[in-house]
């Protein structure tokens, strides 16, 4: 009699651990406060890079050295040199909550300054994919 009670009991408890997980059924949801921060870092192609920095408040940083600049830049952007000392206090004058759309050359740098600027708070920095060159290539102005 006890191993049938013993058994029993170990039934309940893995009936009552698993009852509520049905085979196939959707995982919980992400609540939608959470699930759209997960947007608010992305790396961009040329073309949706170029429609999404339009965003109302949105700053679009160029980070690539004074000379590099001089070769052309996105009409609009501001200049903070990656390789500056003062890179991090320069980038934090923003705010944390303006959205950021971040370029270099090619895409490294952007691509470091989009994960800093993460780590310093900001709610919204997005990089362009392939940098200014993938711009180019694709067809977008540049300024001079």
């Amino acid at each position: 009699m006890k191993k049938i009670v013993f058994a029993f009991g170990i039934v309940l408890v893995l009936h009552g651990a698993t009852g509520c997980f049905e085979p196939g059924a959707p995982a919980e949801e992400t609540p939608a406060e959470e699930s759209s921060s997960l947007n608010l870092f992305t790396d961009f192609k040329p073309a949706d890079f170029a429609s999404e920095m339009k965003k109302e408040g949105a700053v679009i940083l160029d980070v690539r050295t004074p000379e590099e600049v001089g070769e052309g830049y996105i009409s609009g952007a501001v200049f903070v040199d990656w390789n500056s000392p003062n890179f991090k206090a320069e980038v934090q004058k923003m705010g944390s909550k303006t959205p950021v759309y971040v370029y270099c050359a090619v895409g490294g740098r952007s691509a470091g300054a989009k994960e800093l600027m993460q780590e310093l708070g900001f709610k919204e920095v997005h990089n362009l994919l392939g940098g200014i060159e993938s711009w180019k290539s694709s067809g977008f102005e540049v300024a001079r």
